[in-house]
């Protein structure tokens, strides 16, 4: 029998974070749902809720980390959906944002 290593829940957030910018990232972070995130985690659906409950608060937490790292294609779906993180994104970000939506 394997035995499974339990994380510090600060590894095991950050993983369910991760799963899920790499799903928006492939997809779209409005289509995000527990069930995909949890599937691509390697967690169950609780588990997800109980780092990122209500789930909203993942998609934010996406658009966060979107917002932190530079990711354009996140950060496009977000301008799209009109969504706050972007809009208060810095101004040269917003920039780069815009020309990324252009060449698209």
């Amino acid at each position: 029998m394997t035995e499974r290593k339990r994380l510090d829940p600060t590894d095991r957030r950050q993983l369910i974070l991760n799963a899920a910018v790499s799903l928006a990232k492939k997809d779209h972070f409005e289509w995000l749902t527990r069930s995909a995130v949890a599937a691509a985690a390697g967690v169950s659906p609780g588990l997800v809720s109980n780092y990122f409950a209500p789930f909203v608060e993942l998609k934010r937490e996406v658009l966060r980390e979107a917002v932190r790292t530079e990711n354009l294609v996140i950060l496009a779906q977000g301008m799209g959906a009109g969504h706050p993180i972007v809009k208060r994104a810095p101004a040269p970000l917003r920039a780069k944002i815009a020309q990324h939506l252009t060449r698209s």
